[in-house]
């Protein structure tokens, strides 16, 4: 299994469903999960079982993509494995605004 973004709805057709794989299950368990933790986060842990971010969600995960951002940037310093990660991160933090403002909604899982 594997966490990734869907993006899909009734305005679009489902042949041009987009399935955007954001990380491995290992990945996701191995290096976001325990970040989370420390952090204290609500939002990026339920990517591992899934569910829809929309408008009223989408400033929240905004602010924990941006604390795990910073998390990971300093593990980042000493162990390569958060670049991938970071990288992933950064593209959320950069499309989903204009992903959920086009869409009203996307699912993460």
């Amino acid at each position: 299994m594997s966490v990734s973004l869907l993006i899909s709805g009734n305005n679009i057709p489902e042949k041009e469903w987009k399935n955007i794989p954001l990380a491995s299950e290992e990945s996701f368990k191995t290096l976001w999960v325990p970040v989370c933790k420390e952090l204290n986060l609500e939002f990026i842990p339920l990517f591992e079982t899934g569910f829809d971010i929309d408008l009223d969600s989408l400033d929240y995960v905004l602010q924990e993509l941006k604390l795990v951002k910073q998390a990971m940037q300093k593990k980042s310093t000493v162990d390569y494995k958060y670049k991938k990660p970071l990288e992933i991160i950064n593209n959320l933090l950069s499309s989903l605004p204009s992903i959920i403002e086009k869409h009203s909604k996307a699912f993460i899982g």
